[in-house]
């Protein structure tokens, strides 16, 4: 139980920042996008699955991290979208906090996403 707690740190401070976020939606005169509510949706899903599938829950949590850190679903009031053009490609820019908490998950679970990996290939 300790050990699922500590490996939910990323997901409780990205569900602590989006709880803060409809906060603000409430009090303010901010309006969210859709985009907003379906992070919210996923995040309340995702929340459920850490009780009862917590395999299934850690990824998703990768997942939402990841759309977070290329402001596909905005964990803070202000949606975001930028590029920077190399040549032909388009390189979307990220939002350092969810990167930054990305990285936290990282280093969280490295080890148990490389067991779950194993896991999965071996059962292939």
């Amino acid at each position: 139980m300790k050990a699922k707690a500590y490996r939910s740190i990323p997901f409780i401070i990205l569900f602590i920042i989006v709880l803060n976020t409809w906060i603000l939606f409430l009090r303010t005169e901010y309006i969210p996008t859709w985009r907003h509510y379906l992070l919210l949706v996923i995040l309340l899903v995702n929340a459920v699955l850490y009780f009862f599938r917590f395999k299934q829950a850690l990824l998703l949590t990768a997942a939402i991290l990841l759309l977070c850190t290329f402001y596909l679903l905005p964990p803070f009031k202000s949606v975001g979208w930028a590029f920077i053009i190399i040549g032909p490609l388009y390189i979307p820019w990220i939002e350092y906090w969810s990167f930054l908490i990305l990285v936290i998950y990282l280093v969280v679970n490295i080890r148990l996403l490389i067991e779950y990996y194993l896991d999965f290939r071996e059962g292939t």
